[in-house]
Parts: C-alpha cells; structure tokens; sequence
C-alpha cells in the first residue's frame, strides 16, 4: 500500500517522545490497523515498543494495563479472569499477539472488543504529555479518543476500578468467528449484601462507540436480582435500543436478541 512514510522513530522515554511528535506522526504499536489505514498526512512513525507500557498488574485492586500491552498478554494474566476470557475469544492467535489494549481503546471500531468492555469497567484512561491526565470511560467514548487527547498526549495505561468485586460478561452477534458482529452487548455489576450496588450495561451496533443502556441500570440498581427482576429489566433493555441497521439481521431480531442478552449476561455475572 502505497504512504507517505518519511520517518521512522523509536524513542525510549516519555520526554523523547514529546519532542519528535507533530501532526504528522502517528503512534505505533501493533499496527494492525496502520498497516492498512495509515492516514495520508502521515509522514512518520513512532514506535512505542521501548517505553515498557506493555505490563499487566494489580494495585490495591486496580488492575492497571499498560497501553502496548497485547491481548495475548491480557489473555495469559490470572488477575482478572472475566477479561482473560473475552481477550482469549478475540481473533486469532497471530492478531492476539500484535493487537494491543491501547490501540484497540484509541481506535474504537465495531468490531473492537475492549472499548465496550472499558466502558461497562468504568475504566479510567491515563494521558500522558508534559503533564499527566485521567480520563473516565464515560468522557473517553463521548467521540472518538483521538480526538479526545490534546496534541502531544499519549495514552500510556488504562487502570480499572475494584476488580475483586466486579463482575463481568459480554456476548455478541456474528455469522462466523471471522465476521465483524452485528451487535455486542457487555455487563459489569458489583453485588453487596445481595444487592446490586454497581451496574453498567452498553451495547455497540451500527456505530463503534459504546451506548450506555442507562434506564435498564437505572431499575436494577439497589435491588436484590431474582428471575423476575431480570426479565423486567431485559424488557426494559430492549425498549431502550432503537433501530439497529444491518444487512445481515433485521432490527426486531436486534431488539429482540438485545432482551435475551441481558438476560443471559446478568445471570452470568450474579453466578461468577
């Protein structure tokens, strides 16, 4: 594919990187997405592979992953299962090991797993320039994160909240492994005292950022969840999605398998 490449870069500190990136560079990571995509303006790549952001740790209990971090990496760590499971599903084992959290956080797709995961984790993202900056998932998907970082910011980790506690389950629609899936639809919920004092359901469709299903939240949070409670709710999910454009299903189906998948994610979660 023909680019404008002029310049290749691999800095080893924070401080090097800020001084030989413009709007001309683009980050590099993985690079499955810049290898077919690389935007015309693009004179020169930054590799980020030297600034050691590809960890994978806990903190109190944070699990705190650093940008360059693969998930293959992701998919091998025992600190938070429910996401080992999800990045162990993704793709294939080739694109495991080159995908990386930070690049599938900052180029949200429809078919990116992890965005709608952050979302739904409440995660926080770090920036990092001169100084360093916390963005919460919610302001990171209002549009796309590139245009949410400031010129010269770099996204070094993403640091998700009370791991010990949360649960987590996500399912989505696709004709074959290799399709890009129609609908993806995540749960996170923490429990205390039966309770349901935390709860975050989203969904991606036709657009690639993240839609928070806030009403079905709404009626959940605070209340013992039993079988009747969760049918509630997912009926309220499925008055909450609007219509869903995809050639491969119709939108009553996309509704409809909206109700059935917060049913079935709730359950998951209340039973891990």
């Amino acid at each position: 594919m023909k680019n404008n490449i002029r310049k290749f870069y691999k800095p080893k500190t924070l401080s090097e990187l800020s001084k030989i990136t413009d709007e001309k560079s683009a980050f590099l990571a993985g690079g499955t997405f810049l290898s077919l995509h690389t935007p015309s303006k693009v004179n020169s790549l930054i590799d980020l592979s030297n600034l050691n952001l590809n960890f994978i740790k806990k903190k109190k209990d944070c699990l705190t992953i650093g940008a360059t971090a693969t998930f293959a990496q992701i998919a091998e760590s025992s600190l938070f299962p429910p996401l080992s499971e999800i990045t162990g599903n993704t793709a294939t084992e080739p694109l495991r090991n080159m995908i990386t959290a930070g690049g599938n956080a900052m180029i949200p797709l429809r078919w990116s797993d992890l965005p709608l995961v952050f979302f739904v984790l409440n995660a926080d993202f770090v920036a990092k320039a001169s100084r360093e900056r916390i963005i919460s998932a919610d302001d990171f998907f209002k549009k796309q994160p590139n245009k949410i970082l400031k010129k010269g910011e770099l996204l070094t980790e993403i640091i998700i909240p009370k791991i010990s506690k949360t649960k987590l389950a996500r399912k989505k629609i696709v004709r074959a492994h290799d399709d890009f899936p129609a609908l993806q639809l995540a749960v996170a919920l923490r429990l205390s005292r039966k309770k349901i004092d935390f709860i975050k359901i989203a969904f991606v469709a036709n657009k690639p950022l993240p839609v928070e299903l806030k009403k079905t939240g709404e009626f959940l949070l605070g209340k013992i969840p039993d079988d009747s409670l969760i049918d509630q709710a997912a009926q309220i999910a499925e008055s909450e999605i609007h219509k869903l454009n995809d050639i491969r299903f119709s939108n009553n189906y996309l509704k409809e398998m909206t109700r059935v998948y917060t049913r079935r994610l709730i359950h998951q979660c209340i039973e891990q």
